[in-house]
This record gives C-alpha cells, structure tokens and sequence, in this order.
C-alpha cells in the first residue's frame, strides 16, 4: 500500500505579513504590529507589550515554529535582544479568501505570550469563553 503525502505551503502572503508584524513587534511599534491582530487579539498584544517592556528594545526575531491547521496557520516567533528574550505564538486566518495572495488580507486572531502561560496548562475559563467567540466569528476555521 502506498501512502501520499501532500505537503502544504505556507501562502507567501501569510509570510510577508508575519514578517511585517514580527518587525513591528522587534521594533517596539504596537500600533503597526496592532494592524495585523483581530479586535480579538488586541488585547492579548496589549498585554505581552506591556509584561514585555522591561525587556525590549529587542533586536531581532525567528520565525521557530510553523504549523497548518485546518484554514489557519500557527506560527511561534522568539524576539531577543540585550535584557531578554520573549516567544509569541500567533494564530494566522486570512479575512478575505478571494485574496488570500494579498499580505494585508491575513490576521493575527489569537496570539499568546509563551513565556506568560504554557500551552501545555489547561486554560481558564474566561480564555475558552473568548475561544468559542473567536470560532463563532471565523466558521471556516
């Protein structure tokens, strides 16, 4: 029995965009890296700026884990810099599916401070409240 293995590229729009957003973050600009969350997401981002500020400025970032799932893309991306270092995980949908192809067409509608709380600890009750919201805004995914 043979077994096929389709691999999945990650859209070259979705990486430029995690690219900008990464480079926002780097550069401590939280309206820019705010431009590419989810009113979702906003908050989150919000909150690892903040819990951040000790150690910023940060001086680069790598992309150090990408992952497909169903219509979204998870990537975790590590910034660091002199005072330290942080590791965001994103969750990437693309709003607008007809153009897919177009950077700005892809959010962030979840994002999660990893140094803050492990993805391996079962989540509040209030973060799997916001997780059925975000489901319920984005069917497809």
């Amino acid at each position: 029995m043979e077994i096929k293995v389709k691999r999945m590229n990650f859209p070259p729009a979705m990486r430029a965009a995690v690219a900008v957003f990464a480079a926002a973050m780097t550069a401590g600009d939280e309206a820019g890296a705010a431009a590419w969350t989810s009113p979702a997401a906003r908050d989150a981002l919000a909150a690892a700026f903040a819990r951040n500020a000790q150690i910023r400025p940060w001086t680069k970032y790598a992309v150090i884990a990408e992952a497909r799932l169903g219509f979204h893309y998870i990537v975790k991306v590590r910034f660091t810099g002199a005072a330290g270092g942080a590791t965001m995980q994103c969750r990437w949908a693309c709003a607008d599916e007809d153009s897919a192809e177009q950077a700005r067409a892809w959010q962030i509608i979840e994002l999660d401070d990893l140094d803050v709380h492990s993805p391996w600890k079962r989540p509040a009750e209030a973060e799997i409240a916001n997780a059925a919201k975000r489901r319920a805004e984005y069917p497809n995914g």
